[in-house]
């Protein structure tokens, strides 16, 4: 079942006061699977943030419409979507506890006494809760972005760049924490510009170029369709080698000549990196 439908969305905007309008999504059109992180990938000005926008019901197409869980987006049906954006800010006179306490109050939620100190242990928050939001961290702030998209226990969790400025150990422990949110049988679509980050979140993928659809579907697919580099990955004099080859018929008379030599083989696959893979699709268009 798809989480997510987007439908033949097209928007454009006007700008300076002029009556001339720039269309930023074209007939754009994909689905996201339920229960999978999928990232939403594309170049700045590929139309991402725009098509949050109107999943969030904060924009009107002009034409088209997403559907949540074969619905279309209403007061109701936005109560199953979690959004945190991409620069997250929130009221800096309060602590964590209080701005989650007041969200808990705006969703009608019971049991707040477990509900938020449970989010902010799933975020890592759990010993600064009573700490000014204004003496937050970076990676704080991050955090507690995801806590509050989360605190309603939506179905579907949507994050914009959530990686956006982090240091390596704090796109670590986001990484973690996002794997734990889908854990919980949430779908998380995501964007980010970090390829590596998506490679190892994501099972799927949506691809889109000024504000078109490039590709929609999995990672291994993505790799699949484009042109193949072959890896040997063997030991030799007790050293682990790793050679990318970029004709098979290369690659395999190398693996012949070290198996002769007595090198114990590890890998011999096909190889694409991922980056490599979504520029050339990029590329391609």
């Amino acid at each position: 079942m798809n989480a997510i439908e987007v439908k033949q969305l097209n928007k454009s905007f006007t700008k300076n006061f002029s009556f001339k309008k720039t269309q930023v999504l074209y007939d754009l059109s994909f689905n996201v699977e339920s229960n999978k992180v999928t990232g939403f990938l594309g170049a700045n000005g590929a139309g991402k943030t725009t098509t949050f926008k109107i999943m969030m019901g904060l924009l009107m197409p002009d034409n088209g419409e997403v559907l949540i869980n074969g619905k279309a987006i209403d007061f109701e049906n936005k109560k199953q979507i979690g959004f945190m954006p991409e620069r997250p800010a929130f009221p800096d006179h309060l602590n964590a506890q209080e701005f989650l306490s007041y969200l808990c109050r705006f969703h009608k939620l019971d049991d707040l006494k477990t509900k938020i100190p449970a989010s902010l242990e799933l975020v890592g928050l759990r010993d600064v809760g009573s700490k000014l939001i204004k003496d937050f961290s970076k990676g704080m702030v991050q955090r507690l972005g995801l806590a509050q998209a989360i605190i309603h226990s939506p179905e579907v969790v949507i994050l914009d760049e959530p990686m956006s400025g982090l240091d390596p150990n704090g796109r670590r422990d986001l990484m973690r924490i996002i794997t734990d949110i889908a854990s919980t049988d949430k779908t998380v679509f995501m964007s980010s510009h970090l390829l590596d980050d998506i490679q190892r979140l994501c099972d799927d993928i949506v691809l889109i170029q000024e504000g078109k659809l490039i590709f929609n579907g999995s990672i291994a697919e993505i790799q699949s369709k484009i042109s193949a580099e072959y890896r040997l990955i063997y030991i030799k004099e007790q050293k682990k080698i790793e050679k990318l080859f970029n004709k098979q018929a290369d690659a395999e008379k190398f693996l012949a000549e070290q198996l002769q030599l007595g090198a114990t083989i590890l890998e011999f696959t096909p190889h694409k990196s991922f980056e490599s893979a979504v520029m050339e699709l990029q590329k391609n268009e």
